[in-house]
C-alpha cells in the first residue's frame, strides 16, 4: 500500500537567505523522519488546496490509501496547515474506518489480543477502531444491577431488556448502519462467507451476553443477529466476540501483507486449506512431498487442490455437500 499524501506547506520561520537555510518542508521532514520516499502525480490543471482535498479524499478512500492524509492531520497542526487537519477531522475519519462498539461487563478485556501483531498494528494504523462500553452504566439502583430472575422461574439470571437497550441506545448515532449482534450459541454458525460480508461493511456493534442469557425482547426490539461461533458454551460472548473481530480485522486492506494470504485459506473457496510444509527439506524422516520441490506450478496447484478436498471429504464432508448442492463442482 503506498500513502498517498496533500501538502505543499513550509514551517514559518525556518528559511534564512543570509544563512543560505531554506523553508522547511513539513512534508519532506516528515517522509524523513518516517523513512518514506516522495512522489508526485501531476494534475491537469493548477488548483488550489480547497479543491484539491476533497478530490484527494475520495481518492484516498477508494484506494483505502487514508494513511498519509491523516498522519498529515495528525502531525502537522502549526500554522496554515491547520486547514488540511479539519478536513481530515475525527468525523470524517471514523466514518471511513471500521469500527467496531462491544457492549460487555468486562470492558477491560479489549482488545486484548487484538493489541497484538497485525490486528495490534492495524489499530496503532488508524486502519479500524475499537470501542468497548461498559453495560454496568446503565445498570439499576445503587449495586447498577444488569440481571433479574428468570420469568417463568428456572436456574441462572437473565440481562434485563431496559438496561440492554439503554446501553446499545446510548452507543448508536441516528445514522449508524453498522449490523447489531448478540453472540449467542444458539445463533447461526458464523462462516467466512459472513465474515467477509461484515468485513466489507462499516463496522459491527456486538453485544456480550452473560448469565443465562438476554431477555428474548431485546432481539426483536433492536433488530439483533444472532451469531454463534461453535457448538459449545462459553462464560460469556466476548470471547466469541474477540474471534469474531480477529476474522473480520485481517480481511481489512492494509492488514495483512499479501492479499492472495486470506484468499486461499480455509473455507474462501468452500473447501479446507491444502497442507503447508517448509524447511528442513528432512525432519525425523518425514519428507516434503516431492511435487512441491519441482518448480512444476500447474502441478502444484492441481495437488493443492487434490489435498484440499481429501481433506475436506475426511473432516468436513458437510461441505462437500454444500458445495454439490451448489452451483460449485467439487471435481
Amino acid at each position: 500500500m503506498w500513502p498517498s499524501t496533500y501538502g505543499g506547506k513550509t514551517s514559518r520561520r525556518t528559511g534564512d537567505k543570509r544563512k543560505g537555510l531554506k523553508s522547511l518542508h513539513r512534508l519532506s521532514a516528515y517522509a524523513t523522519n518516517a523513512r518514506l520516499t516522495l512522489a508526485q502525480r501531476s494534475i491537469l490543471e493548477k488548483t488550489n488546496e480547497i479543491t484539491a482535498i476533497p478530490e484527494l479524499l475520495d481518492h484516498l478512500v477508494e484506494t483505502h490509501q487514508l494513511k498519509g492524509a491523516l498522519q498529515l492531520g495528525c502531525v502537522f497542526t502549526d500554522g496554515d496547515s491547520g486547514r488540511l487537519f479539519q478536513v481530515c477531522s475525527p468525523s470524517w475519519h471514523k466514518a471511513s474506518m471500521w469500527r467496531a462498539t462491544v457492549l460487555t461487563l468486562f470492558p477491560e478485556m479489549f482488545p486484548g489480543p487484538l493489541g497484538l501483531s497485525l490486528a495490534g498494528d492495524a489499530l496503532s494504523r488508524g486502519v479500524w477502531e475499537l470501542e468497548p462500553r461498559q453495560i454496568r452504566e446503565h445498570g439499576l439502583g445503587r449495586h447498577r444491577a444488569v440481571d433479574d430472575t428468570p420469568a417463568g422461574g428456572g436456574p441462572g439470571m437473565v440481562m434485563r431488556a431496559d438496561v440492554i437497550c439503554a446501553a446499545i441506545d446510548a452507543a448508536l448515532t441516528p445514522e449508524d448502519a453498522r449490523p447489531r449482534l448478540l453472540m449467542s450459541p444458539r445463533g447461526a454458525p458464523l462462516t467466512q462467507r459472513r465474515v467477509r460480508a461484515l468485513a466489507n461493511g462499516p463496522g459491527a456493534i456486538i453485544l456480550c451476553a452473560r448469565f443465562e442469557g438476554v431477555d428474548e425482547r431485546i432481539i426483536s426490539a433492536r433488530a439483533l443477529e444472532e451469531i454463534s461461533i461453535g457448538d459449545y458454551i462459553l462464560s460469556g460472548g466476548e470471547i466469541a466476540a474477540l474471534a469474531l473481530m480477529d476474522a473480520c480485522i485481517r480481511l481489512l486492506p492494509g492488514v495483512m501483507g499479501e492479499a492472495a494470504s486470506g484468499t486461499e485459506e480455509s473455507f474462501e473457496g468452500g473447501l479446507l486449506e491444502y497442507p503447508h510444509y517448509t524447511r528442513p527439506r528432512m525432519f525425523e524422516g518425514l519428507e516434503i512431498p516431492e511435487i512441491l520441490l519441482s518448480g512444476d506450478h500447474k502441478k502444484i496447484a492441481r495437488w493443492r487442490r487434490e489435498q484440499a478436498l481429501r481433506l475436506t471429504r475426511e473432516r468436513r464432508p458437510d461441505l462437500v455437500g454444500e458445495l454439490r448442492g451448489g452451483t460449485g463442482n467439487i471435481d
